[in-house]
């Protein structure tokens, strides 16, 4: 078997080659050589039976001093959330709602729609195989704008639209170490605030720039609160998330809500989104979820 373009581009950067060898019965010997040249630096090879995946293991995983972000599951059985910070602007990553364009705002410890957790697709193959997931249960689709060629990030809860990325180490000298995000097919553009009139602040759209550019660098901050959000149990098809004294019900279907204490008594009534309520009371509550195929579903809350 001959394999060429081998060289990865630098002696800190690592590239994922594959190729298809029969094995026989028994004991096998793989010999790697070069005849015209040095011998490629090899970090690791694995055997992976047809059909099978990339075994997930620390060396896959790039380390600028203990500052990668830590795999979480796809549910909440092993979380760990972290506020997703732009380095040289301190903006973080804000989830603005359902369809909505991505943000920065400013850091708020006890915001759920802040909190991002880094899951890593099933099956993993190659290098983009991590997706963004923040505590209201959306991920990152990317879309045409007539802005920028580079287009810009939304929030969505359809999974089918789920982009994944592969996070790997920035060599921008002035911010580095820290890390930049980059899209499966943006051929070496990277996650980037847009920012044209390079204006302080927050406020701005998330797009694409060229590696290393000082709007890219991204921080991993771990949550350091979570005692004031909650995410109440969820049905098939709305989400119920507590945020602090706010209620937030969300569903693509949902027609109204009625809230009631639980001994019955009527407290309030959404037929809009959003389906949000402000409880000045603490305490238990039943949100009833009408559904314009006229489906109810009842839900117990607990704030």
């Amino acid at each position: 078997y001959q394999m060429t373009n081998l060289n990865s581009g630098g002696w800190d950067k690592r590239a994922i080659a594959e190729i298809q060898i029969q094995l026989n019965t028994g004991s096998n010997v793989i010999r790697l050589s070069n005849a015209k040249a040095s011998a490629p630096n090899i970090d690791k090879f694995e055997l992976i039976p047809e059909g099978g995946s990339i075994d997930e293991d620390s060396f896959d995983r790039e380390d600028t001093s203990g500052q990668f972000p830590a795999i979480s599951s796809l549910g909440n059985a092993d979380e760990t959330w972290y506020n997703v910070q732009f380095k040289g602007s301190e903006g973080v990553l804000q989830d603005m709602g359902e369809n909505q364009f991505l943000l920065t705002k400013a850091l708020d410890d006890n915001l759920a729609s802040q909190q991002w957790k880094v899951v890593e697709i099933s099956n993993p193959r190659g290098e983009y195989i991590y997706q963004l997931l923040s505590r209201t249960g959306r991920s990152l689709s990317h879309v045409n704008v007539p802005e920028t060629t580079d287009g810009f990030y939304k929030t969505t809860s359809a999974a089918a639209d789920w982009i994944t990325f592969r996070i790997t180490a920035t060599n921008n000298n002035d911010l580095k170490p820290a890390w930049e995000m980059e899209r499966k097919g943006a051929n070496n553009r990277r996650l980037n605030q847009y920012n044209p009139t390079q204006s302080a602040g927050y406020d701005k759209n998330i797009s694409e720039w060229t590696a290393d550019d000082q709007g890219n660098p991204l921080i991993f901050i771990p949550v350091k609160n979570n005692t004031m959000i909650k995410t109440a149990q969820n049905s098939s098809q709305a989400k119920i998330s507590i945020e602090g004294k706010h209620l937030s019900i969300e569903g693509n279907n949902i027609k109204d809500v009625n809230l009631y204490a639980v001994n019955g008594i009527f407290v309030a009534c959404k037929t809009n989104k959003p389906f949000s309520f402000l409880m000045n009371n603490l305490g238990c509550y039943l949100a009833v979820i009408k559904y314009k195929n006229n489906q109810i579903e009842t839900i117990k809350v607990v704030v």
